[in-house]
């Protein structure tokens, strides 16, 4: 309705990542999250004050803000300017996504992975990865005797471009994955005999529609494998 109508202004309006009223988990997060930056929001917006209206340009914009990393969720809201009829305030809602994460992993074979990232660091809009990885001891799994033992659990929400709808939608979901291997050597045929399994799951409490054909990617799921073999 207000198609071809000029902006007057252009008002950003920020939400925390969690609930300000959350438990004390998801308060602490929002003191420590660096809200991202006003100026990095403005740079992202397609149309200033002055411009006509066009709503498919806003919904254009809607997209390429909430494709961001460190933005969860964006909307806009057209509203009367109150001092001159003819013009509209463009309010830009926007919630901050938390983008800190850190990831380890320890292997038999004594390489150690630790790493820290943060996809918006000091409210940037920028990535910034700090990883490092070393050995403690040079050994290969199943020669001739070894062991493998590693677990990983992920609790994550981010955003996935879907290319039939042609726009990227929100997914939160929680991994485990647990896996061990064993190797013993026997002389007698020279050959080491080794035993593997392992077992995940994947649980989604956010994800978009998804059909027993559809959307695949986001379908909860339960792996079990298991190898026995020589080597």
């Amino acid at each position: 309705r207000y198609s071809g109508r000029r902006i007057g202004e252009v008002v950003i309006a920020q939400d925390p990542v969690f609930t300000p009223d959350g438990n004390w988990l998801e308060r602490t997060g929002n003191k420590l999250h660096v809200m991202t930056r006003e100026r990095v929001l403005r740079r992202d917006l397609l149309f200033e004050p002055g411009d006509t209206i066009a709503p498919e340009l806003l919904v254009r914009n809607l997209q390429l803000l909430r494709s961001r990393a460190y933005i969860s969720d964006a909307t806009m809201e057209l509203t009367p300017d109150s001092l001159d009829s003819t013009r509209v305030v463009v309010t830009l809602r926007s919630r901050d996504s938390w983008t800190i994460s850190a990831d380890a992993a320890l292997h038999g074979e004594g390489r150690t992975m630790i790493g820290l990232s943060d996809a918006n660091i000091f409210g940037s809009g920028n990535r910034l990865s700090v990883a490092t990885n070393f050995s403690r001891v040079g050994k290969e799994f199943i020669l001739p005797t070894d062991y493998e033992l590693g677990i990983a659990y992920n609790n994550v929400k981010a955003k996935y471009y879907l290319v039939d709808r042609d726009t990227s939608d929100l997914a939160k979901s929680k991994r485990f994955d647990v896996w061990a291997g064993r190797s013993r050597y026997i002389r007698s045929i020279r050959s080491s005999v080794f035993l593997t399994a392992r077992y995940g799951f994947a649980r989604y409490s956010l994800r978009p529609d998804v059909t027993k054909t559809y959307t695949p990617a986001f379908h909860d799921t339960d792996d079990v494998l298991v190898g026995l073999g020589l080597y």
